[in-house]
C-alpha cells in the first residue's frame, strides 16, 4: 500500500512539476512581451503633440464617432496637423491597424505625411523600426497594408519621397507584398498614386532596376515595357544589362516571353543589350570606370550620400 502511495506521489510530481515550470515560463514570456508592447505604446504616445494626444483613446478604440466629437470640440487639432511635421496620431492609428480611425482622420482633414507610404512599404525610419516591435512574430510589410496604402493614395499621399530603397515604389518591390505575379502594391502606387516610374530618389536607380535586382520579371516587364521606364541613364543602363542575364527563364515559358519583350524595349531606347557570362559588376570595365568617376565627383562635392555611395549600395546588396 505504501509502495503504491509513493509511486502515486512520484507520478504526480513528475507531471505537476514540469507543468508548473512550463506555465511559469509561458507567463514570464507573456508578461515580458506585454511589457514591451506597453513600453512601445508609451514611446509612440510621447512623440505625439499635445493636441494629437487628445485623440489617443478614441483612436485606440477605433471609434469614428468619438474622433469626430473631439475634432468638433477642438478644431485647432486639424489646423495644427497641417503644419506639424512630427509623428502624428494618423501614423499611430496605422501602426495599430485601426482602419476606421485612419479613414476618419483623413476625412476630417488630416494630411498623409511623407512617412506614411514609407511606413507601409518598408518601415525603415527609426520610429517605425521600434513600432515593428509590436509585431515581432509577423511580417510588418504584408497583405494587411494594402487597404491602408489604397486609402492613403485616395487622399493624395506623397509618392516621390526618398528612402533607403530610393522611393516607396522601389521599397514595395523589395518588400513585395503578396503574389510575385500580381504585385498589387506596385500597381496601386503607379496607377492610383501616379508614381513616376523614372523617379530614383536617393538610390540613383529607377524602380525597374530594383525589380530586376529582386529577379521579379513580372514587375520589371510591367515597369519597363508597359510604363516605358527610361533606362538610358548610365547607372540604370549598366545595372539593367548586368541584372537581366541573371533572370534565367525556361525556353518557351511566359517568363522568357516577357524577358524578350524587355530586351526589345531596350533596343527601342537605343540600348545595345549583349549579355555575356562574365558580365559581373566589379570586373566589368564600364562599371569600374563609372564607379571611379562617381567616387571622384563625391570627393569634390563632399556629399555624405553621393551617387557613388548609392550605386555601391545598390549593387553590393543585390
Amino acid at each position: 500500500m505504501a509502495d503504491k502511495f509513493e509511486r502515486g506521489v512520484r507520478t504526480f510530481l513528475f507531471i505537476i512539476v514540469p507543468f508548473f515550470f512550463l506555465l511559469g515560463v509561458i507567463t514570464y514570456k507573456g508578461v515580458k512581451v506585454y511589457d514591451r508592447k506597453i513600453q512601445i505604446r508609451e514611446y509612440l504616445l510621447n512623440k505625439l503633440s499635445d493636441t494629437d494626444y487628445l485623440l489617443k483613446d478614441s483612436v485606440r478604440h477605433d471609434s469614428p464617432k468619438k474622433i469626430k466629437k473631439i475634432l468638433k470640440e477642438h478644431p485647432e487639432i486639424i489646423e495644427e496637423s497641417k503644419t506639424n511635421t512630427r509623428f502624428s496620431i494618423l501614423y499611430y492609428a496605422i501602426i495599430y491597424n485601426k482602419y476606421d480611425a485612419v479613414k476618419t482622420l483623413l476625412e476630417e482633414g488630416y494630411k498623409p505625411g511623407e512617412e506614411s507610404l514609407i511606413l507601409l512599404t518598408d518601415g525603415v525610419s527609426a520610429t517605425f523600426k521600434i513600432a515593428i516591435g509590436l509585431y515581432e512574430n509577423e511580417d510588418w510589410v504584408s497583405e494587411r497594408n494594402i487597404p491602408y496604402i489604397d486609402l492613403l493614395l485616395s487622399y493624395n499621399a506623397p509618392t516621390q519621397i526618398e528612402c533607403e530603397n530610393g522611393c516607396p515604389l522601389s521599397s514595395s518591390i523589395v518588400s513585395m507584398i503578396g503574389d510575385k505575379k500580381e504585385f498589387r502594391v506596385v500597381k496601386l502606387l503607379v496607377e492610383k498614386g501616379h508614381c513616376d516610374v523614372n523617379y530614383t530618389g536617393c538610390s540613383n536607380f529607377p524602380p525597374a532596376c530594383f525589380a530586376l535586382k529582386e529577379k521579379n520579371i513580372y514587375a520589371a516587364h510591367y515597369l519597363i515595357v508597359k510604363h516605358k521606364t527610361d533606362l538610358t541613364g548610365e547607372c540604370a543602363r549598366l545595372a539593367t544589362c548586368a541584372l537581366l542575364p541573371q533572370l534565367e527563364c525556361a525556353p518557351g515559358s511566359e517568363e522568357e516571353k516577357l524577358k524578350q519583350e524587355i530586351i526589345q524595349e531596350l533596343k527601342t531606347q537605343g540600348i545595345d543589350y549583349e549579355p555575356t557570362d562574365d558580365f559581373i559588376f566589379r570586373s566589368n570595365q564600364d562599371f569600374k570606370s563609372l564607379l571611379s568617376r562617381l567616387a571622384q565627383k563625391a570627393q569634390e562635392e563632399k556629399n555624405w550620400w553621393s551617387e557613388y555611395e548609392a550605386t555601391s549600395y545598390f549593387l553590393s546588396t543585390r
